[in-house]
């Protein structure tokens, strides 16, 4: 049964009935969450890409200067996840037979059909969403069978400064942050293996912003516009921006890393270097070596999945029960609060008397102690 194939044939015949216009060129940013793949995204205005007017906006000490990620394009990607039973944290990979159960529930036309739309008003449009790089062979997919004309630019950052800013920002243990940064990027690695690629180094940007800049309008063909450069350069890049940098050789050291994740980031760095080319992983085996030792966790990967959810779970339901207690103890001294205003009031005072005969006729008869202190008591 070929459900998936069927509809891919039956979506290329609607967007060959619908190709028309100039040829429009397509820009996407992946990688690994807390990468760059926010401050890489923006450096793309100066080369004329458009990255939409429904952009997510930023958030105070996490993104200050925005998250440039488009709200649709997250929405689905959020979306397509829940329907894979994953979220952004899940670190067992998309498998095929996800592809194709999303194909066969129409996520394929809805994707095509998102970036049409996105390139109807650009010539050359530029999306980011860390979610895409985990999603990667859906995307592939949309790609292909859309028939665009897409270049990928790989955000790629020391896994040790990766998990420290996890940890920092969503709490999350340093050796879940390395499964995820593994599932990322050996998921892109692998997926763009065929596609044309430019790596960008998320602590070499910082340092050396032109020319990285210029690197990448070369690759793209597209000249740099010198004024937003400046712009970009002077008022958005910030030492603020990187929250938390480590020297490449310190993940070594790190016990939380597993081998495979050291190993592939020894790589990038020699691609980072100028010593190795990304192709060299394909070409020379290492690649399906890489994948195939990360699939063969997939038990363990899935344990750490629902463990993760479990207790994402359990922290809901304890601030859950935390709101309410906050909410009765709250109630609680509003009341406290009334019945002190109540005592305090002169009509409380006025009326003393008179609830003390109430108390007499009710025979509740005071003792002489009491009625002493009581007469003390200052009127």
């Amino acid at each position: 049964m070929n459900l998936p194939v069927i509809q891919e044939f039956n979506v290329n015949q609607r967007i060959n009935n619908q190709n028309s216009g100039p040829e429009r060129q397509l820009v996407v940013v992946v990688g690994m969450h807390r990468s760059g793949t926010s401050v890489i995204t923006r450096s793309l205005q100066s080369m004329g890409v458009k990255l939409g007017d429904r952009l997510m906006p930023g958030a105070a000490g996490i993104n200050d200067k925005g998250f440039y990620e488009d709200l649709d394009i997250v929405v689905l990607n959020e979306e397509i996840l829940s329907a894979c039973g994953k979220s952004w944290y899940s670190v067992e990979p998309i498998q095929p037979i996800d592809v194709d159960y999303l194909c066969d529930r129409g996520y394929l036309l809805r994707a095509i059909e998102l970036i049409r739309s996105k390139l109807a008003a650009n010539e050359i449009f530029g999306f980011k969403d860390p979610r895409t790089a985990k999603l990667m062979p859906f995307w592939i997919r949309v790609f292909t069978t859309g028939e665009f004309d897409v270049r990928f630019v790989l955000a790629l950052r020391n896994p040790l400064s990766v998990a420290k800013s996890l940890e920092k920002r969503d709490g999350i243990h340093a050796e879940h942050a390395y499964l995820l940064w593994l599932d990322h990027v050996l998921t892109s690695l692998f997926f763009l293996q065929k596609q044309p690629v430019i790596a960008v180094d998320y602590d070499q940007l910082l340092l050396a912003p032109k020319e990285e800049l210029q690197r990448v309008s070369a690759w793209l063909g597209k000249s740099l516009d010198q004024d937003d450069l400046a712009k970009y350069c002077q008022d958005f890049l910030d030492e603020r921006l990187c929250h938390s940098r480590f020297l490449p050789n310190y993940v070594y050291a790190d016990t939380a890393a597993l081998a495979l994740a050291k190993d592939i980031y020894g790589f990038l760095i020699d691609v980072q270097a100028g010593k190795a080319r990304i192709e060299d992983a394909s070409e020379s085996g290492r690649l399906v070596q890489w994948r195939e030792e990360f699939n063969r966790l997939r038990p363990v990967l899935r344990l750490a999945d629902k463990q993760y959810r479990q207790i994402i779970s359990l922290n809901q339901a304890l601030a859950e029960r935390e709101g309410q207690i906050a909410n009765l103890n709250q109630a609680l001294a509003e009341r406290e609060g009334q019945i002190k205003g109540i005592l305090a009031s002169r009509s409380w005072r006025l009326t003393k008397p008179l609830r003390f005969l109430a108390r007499i006729t009710r025979g509740e008869w005071p003792t002489v102690s009491a009625v002493s202190e009581d007469l003390r008591k200052p009127r």
